[in-house]
């Protein structure tokens, strides 16, 4: 990968600077203090085609290319500005996720018409489900099998036609009683939200298009049916049909053991995984981080992340985990968290003391060196320690996105990697957090 800087994304402190990855659409290259701007990125993806992203600057939804990183954003339109999109593995249950005709898909009092317009990737694969003239409830169906406890996220892509509400239902043995939410696709707005709904969400896709979602958790481990409905208006989904009306649907999607749906996965006849997508950048030499002091930038917008375990922005530590610094979501409390390790011991482990928030963007700066590990976050100091030895060493790969051990990736998108050879004081962190800021369009 190469990554050029553009449209003034070279920091302004070029003092003691290392290393810079934008990892943004306007700002393809890497810099690094030894071979300056147009340097080769030193760095290794790992990108699976089977995922998506919202392309930059088209705002459609694209599949990504293997081992090329996702610069855009995988849930809205807002979102997609924001940095390379790094996911966890994810997985999607919904069998023939685009073809809403197909037998994987039951009907009742409507039928569907396919590939009726254009989707949210520009692609005339949309589907119409049009209603008959019964009255009662006119929908489609999939039954889906679920594990106990777990949380599930469903979700699909709808556009208003001559109906402009939809109705997400989960019910059946697996599902609570009332997992369901209605969407104005009008208005852009959730309408009532049933009480054993966990999550939910409406995100604006462009073109008349919403991602409308919602998250339960499983009573059995058994099946629920995922239910999609238009309503006749003033949330009402029992009515006599004309025969001629309905929505338009595009890409179903149900997703086991998460807090949010991840970016779009597209599904025939069997369920689709899609890897964890990542990247690691050499530090030969401690080419571009130095162990005995430093500072480290990153901007990160969250879109969904796992509690089952720690999860990591950045890892350099050693294997082993002898020496080295880590920046993480840690599970037990949802909330930023610096590692230091120097010798085999913890000397710092430096608390945020608050938990992410989905859609927002942080810019977290970590300053280290002997006697002096501190935690900033959008250039206001959160934590830090005065005591104990800076690490010995570093590793000789920088990991993004993910652990030293190439795992525990959180679904987050990642931007503005800036690296320098000193702690930097708290103006100047500051300074730099502000510049970072205004480059992603942010109040500083």
């Amino acid at each position: 990968m190469r990554l050029t800087l553009r449209h003034g994304h070279l920091p302004a402190d070029l003092d003691g600077c290392l290393f810079v990855a934008p990892l943004r659409v306007d700002a393809k290259n890497i810099y690094n203090a030894g071979g300056g701007i147009d340097a080769a990125a030193p760095a290794t993806q790992v990108v699976d085609a089977l995922g998506t992203y919202i392309d930059p600057d088209t705002g459609l939804i694209t599949p990504a290319q293997a081992n090329v990183l996702r610069i855009g954003g995988g849930i809205d339109l807002a979102s997609r500005l924001k940095g390379g999109l790094f996911g966890d593995l994810r997985k999607n249950d919904c069998l023939q996720s685009d073809d809403f005709a197909n037998a994987s898909w039951g009907k009742t009092n409507s039928s569907v018409s396919a590939n009726a317009i254009a989707a949210p990737d520009d692609i005339l694969t949309a589907d119409k489900l049009v209603e008959d003239t019964a009255t009662g409830t006119h929908h489609i169906f999939q039954t889906i099998s679920v594990t106990s406890g777990e949380k599930i996220a469903v979700s699909v892509f709808a556009k208003k036609s001559e109906r402009s509400e939809i109705h997400l239902e989960c019910s059946g043995t697996a599902a609570p009683a009332s997992a369901n939410v209605f969407f104005d696709l009008n208005a852009g707005t959730k309408g009532t939200v049933g009480a054993d709904v966990d999550d939910s969400g409406m995100d604006d896709m462009g073109n008349g298009w919403y991602r409308c979602w919602l998250v339960f958790t499983a009573d059995a481990t058994n099946t629920f049916f995922f239910v999609v409905l238009p309503s006749s208006g003033s949330e009402t989904t029992s009515y006599t049909g004309d025969g001629s009306s309905g929505l338009y649907f595009w890409r179903a999607q149900c997703e086991q053991n998460v807090s949010h749906p991840s970016s779009s996965i597209e599904t025939t006849t069997v369920s689709v995984t899609v890897a964890a997508d990542d990247i690691r950048f050499g530090n030969a030499s401690e080419a571009n981080l130095k162990a005995s002091a430093g500072t480290l930038y990153m901007a990160v917008t969250h879109e969904e992340t796992g509690a089952a375990a720690d999860r990591y922005l950045f890892d350099s530590r050693v294997a082993g985990d002898a020496d080295g610094i880590a920046v993480l979501l840690q599970a037990s409390d949802n909330n930023y968290h610096v590692i230091v390790r120097s010798g085999g011991v913890t000397v710092a482990d430096l608390d945020s003391g608050e938990t992410w928030v989905r859609g927002d963007t942080v810019i977290i700066a970590v300053t280290w060196k002997v006697n002096e590990f501190t935690l900033y976050i959008d250039g206001v100091q959160k934590a830090q320690d005065t005591a104990g030895a800076a690490p010995t060493a570093v590793n000789a790969t920088l990991y993004l996105g993910q652990d030293n051990g190439n795992a525990n990736q959180p679904t987050v998108q990642l931007a503005h990697l800036h690296i320098y050879d000193d702690a930097l004081s708290a103006a100047r962190v500051l300074a730099n957090t502000n510049e970072i800021k205004s480059w992603l369009g942010l109040a500083a």
